[in-house]
Parts: structure tokens; sequence; C-alpha cells
């Protein structure tokens, strides 16, 4: 049996900190643990978060972290941010816990692209780049940061005036070739002894401050494996890892950045079976991977805000309407039965209160609902409005469609009563 590991995401609200978060919330063998400097998004989905880690650059932050690792025991460290990667790969010997990244000389090299293209040099799918505008054969040219993460910094220049203008602004920017055709990541994983034991692309469909917000899987044939087998081996890539291709004007797939580490649209082959972050995890443990085949199909992956809650209610009761709220158009409200099965973990009581046609245990039983997920049901056949059945002084919350309910029950018992659309609010996604 695996012993479980105690492993810390760092940034852990980063994109790339919350696909982490997805792959390995359910494992068995870990508990997870989020840390970082800033507040965000890491603490609405970390049930173990630790906030006010200094950022990687600061004096601090290496006694910091010491401490954390000490503190709740963490077994793994796994960097969610490009800095952050290069960072502890460099100095991971300053530290008691293992660093999920490969050697800092990978990291080195993929955290500049100039680095990277020279690395690569002479193979065929490496763009062409310029030392200087005068260097330029035709424009338009794509000028970006050599060191930089989405599309920050990146400017498409129409003329020399406009290139010579962007470097006066930014004399670090990188002179490319101009690449106006469709765009992909490969997502790949090197085993420890240096097999591509997984390699396939997914198309970029949309971006939104460039992390691919659409993505799809797709298959572009032996080409792009060839191109992964040369990355992997010149530079000595090792875990999980990715690629970005684009399209030249001729349709020639050339070379956008190389990535040590894992991507957020990766989940788009996760959930086809094929679990980067627990791969690199069993290796560094020191076990032999493989990659099972994936099993499913196409799978299209369309990411948006999603959005978390915390709250201030205090209560042990919840008094939860049936017609509307927990069934609504003869289908179960599945946000509404999370909620009553979250309530079940916690210890608190949800009472059902209806008013429905017939005993609600038959309707219930009709939709698999068990009735012993409520401490009773409550099933009004009168006119007696539904606040006439909480006592005076309750911690309770009442959940129903009803505006005139909830009016009344608000105004009457002075407790929270909210609609179905609010019971989002409630859910503690926190693993």
């Amino acid at each position: 049996m695996v012993k479980k590991q105690n492993v810390l995401v760092f940034p852990c609200g980063s994109e790339i900190g919350l696909e982490v978060h997805a792959a390995l919330k359910y494992e068995k063998s870990v508990t997870l643990f989020g840390a970082s400097s800033v507040d965000d998004h890491g603490r609405m989905v970390f049930r173990r978060y630790i906030g006010g880690l200094p950022y990687c650059s600061d004096d601090g932050f290496d006694g910091d972290l010491q401490a954390v690792i000490d503190r709740h025991d963490i077994d793994v460290v796994i960097p969610a941010h490009d800095s952050v990667l290069l960072y502890l790969a460099e100095n991971r010997d300053k530290f008691s816990a293992k660093v999920l990244a490969p050697d800092a000389g990978v990291c080195h090299v993929c955290r500049s692209k100039k680095r990277t293209y020279d690395a690569l040099g002479g193979a065929g799918f490496v763009p062409a780049y310029y030392a200087s505008p005068a260097d330029v054969p035709a424009f338009p040219v794509f000028m970006k940061p050599d060191i930089g993460q989405g599309s920050q910094g990146v400017v498409l220049a129409p003329d020399k005036a406009a290139c010579e203008a962007a470097l006066q602004h930014d004399a670090g920017l990188l002179l490319c070739e101009y690449l106006p055709g469709a765009e992909y990541t490969i997502d790949c994983y090197t085993s420890r002894t240096g097999e591509l034991l997984f390699c396939s692309p997914r198309e970029r469909m949309r971006t939104k401050s460039g992390i691919s917000v659409r993505s799809k899987n797709v298959s572009l044939g032996d080409k792009v494996r060839d191109i992964a087998e040369t990355i992997s081996s010149r530079i000595g890539m090792q875990g999980v890892w990715f690629f970005q291709l684009k399209e030249a004007a001729d349709g020639t797939l050339k070379l956008l950045e190389v990535a040590p580490r894992v991507a957020g649209s990766m989940s788009v082959h996760r959930v086809m079976g094929v679990n980067f972050v627990l791969l690199g995890l069993f290796e560094l443990m020191g076990f032999d991977v493989a990659v099972i085949p994936p099993a499913i199909g196409d799978i299209e992956v369309d990411r948006a805000l999603s959005s978390r809650y915390v709250h201030s209610f205090d209560y042990d009761t919840v008094y939860l309407d049936l017609d509307d709220t927990l069934i609504v158009d003869g289908e179960l409200n599945e946000t509404v039965l999370m909620f009553v099965y979250q309530c079940k973990r916690l210890g608190r009581r949800v009472r059902l209160i209806t008013r429905h046609f017939q005993q609600p245990d038959l309707t219930l039983e009709a939709l698999a609902v068990h009735t012993s997920l409520f401490s009773d049901v409550i099933w009004i056949t009168d006119t007696r409005p539904k606040s006439s059945f909480i006592g005076e002084g309750e911690r309770a919350i009442f959940i129903d469609d009803s505006y005139k309910e909830r009016l009344d029950v608000a105004r009457t018992k002075g407790i929270p009563a909210i609609g179905p659309d609010a019971v989002e609010a409630l859910l503690d996604w926190r693993r």
C-alpha cells in the first residue's frame, strides 16, 4: 500500500495550482495542502489552506516555506508558477520535502524562449528569430518577451518603425517570424528514464489573457511525436511537460515555447484517463509508471469564471422545500441535493417541508432519494404558513422557491430565507 503523502501546492490559486488540485483531490494516497502569497481562489478550493507565504523572490521565503513543511509534515512540494518552478528546482536541497520538478537545467532552458530555441537549433520546427529589426526579411514580425507566460507583453509589429518603437519600450523582446495559423498545445509525459510515455495535441480554440479556455484533443499525425521526441531528448525533459506549436503561413508547424510543468487545460487529457500529476508523484516516490491508453473519445473543454463563496450563515437546521426547489420540472436539482449531502456529512439537520400533492415519500422513492437524508418530513395539508412549523430562536435557514413563503419566514422568524438559486453559496468545495 502506498504511504499517504502530504502534498503542498504553491501558489495554489494559479491556473496550474487549480489543475493540480483537480488532479489530486480524490487521490487516496494524497493529503492536499495549498499555500499562496496573496489570498486568491486557492483558499476557496483547498480545505487545508495556508496564506501569507512570501514570494519566492523575498528574502524570508526559504525559512517560511521550511516552517510550513515542518508544521504540516509536508512530503512533496508542487510548484504552480514558472518562477516558483525554477526557484525550487534550483534550490531543492534547501528544503526537507521533495520538489516535483525536473532538473534545474531543464527549467532554466525552458524559462527562456531564446535558450529553448538555441537548444533546439537546426530543428526544422524552430521558428526564425532575429537579432534586430534590420535583420527581419519581411513584416509583420511577432515580438514577445524572452521570459514570460501567457500573452503578456506581446506585440505584432506591422513594419520596421513599429518594431523599433516596441523595442524602445522593452528592449528584451524577442523578434520572431509571424505565424498566422492555428495554435496547438501538446501535452506530454517523459519517464525518469527518458522514455516519452505520452504525447497528444489539443487545439487552442479560444484563449483569454494567453490562457487556453476552449480546447479539444486533435490528431496531427506522427510529425508531432517526432517533434516531442526531439525536444524531450535534446533538452532532457522529465515528468509532465507541454509545448506549443503554431502554423506558419505555409502550413508547417513551428514551436512557440516549451514548459516543464502542468498546463491548466491538461484537464482535456486528464479526464481521458491520463493524470500527469499523479504519474509524476508516483515516479518521485520511486515507482515505475505506464500510461493507460485513453479510452474516452474526443473531449472538448470550455472554461469560464466559476464562483465559490464564503459566508457568515451560522445554522444547525435547514428547512428545505420540495417542489420547485429540490425537484424542478420533475427532475432533481443536483445542486440542492449536493447541499443536502453536505449537511448530512456535517451533522446538520435537514427538515423537508412541503405542500406536495401526495405523500412526499412516494415521490422521493420514485426519484431514488432516500428519506434518511432528512431528519424528518413535514407534509403540510392545510393552509398554515411554513413559518408556523419553525421554532422560535432556532439557528436555521429556510430554502424555498416561493417569494411569499420566504418573506413570511424572514419577517416572522428572523432567519435567512433564500431561494434555490442561492444554494450554491452554501456549498463548500474545499478538499
